[in-house]
């Protein structure tokens, strides 16, 4: 199936003894590496490669952000702060 890659990507990840960091969209195919103890931090971007044609609307200071919003997905292991980590973000 189309998660095949991705579930393959989080068995690699889980079987890593140091940190690590994942950049992405939210899908339950990485819920296991919350179940490990990673962390999971979300931010709103934008699409860069959204057009800035005059037709698009998304012209002007921040336009992307009201016309294409994204949230980014961030999964965290840090082995240098283990259980503590939540309280760094």
């Amino acid at each position: 199936t189309s998660n095949d890659h991705h579930r393959q990507l989080v068995e690699v990840l889980l079987g890593i003894e140091g940190s690590a960091m994942l950049s992405g969209y939210d899908h339950a195919v990485y819920d296991p590496l919350i179940k490990a103890g990673w962390k999971k931090v979300h931010y709103r971007t934008t699409c860069f490669a959204a057009s800035k044609s005059r037709g698009s609307g998304n012209r002007g200071r921040y336009a992307s952000l009201r016309k294409v919003p994204r949230i980014e997905t961030i999964w965290v292991k840090d082995a240098r702060y283990g259980a503590h980590y939540q309280d760094l973000i």
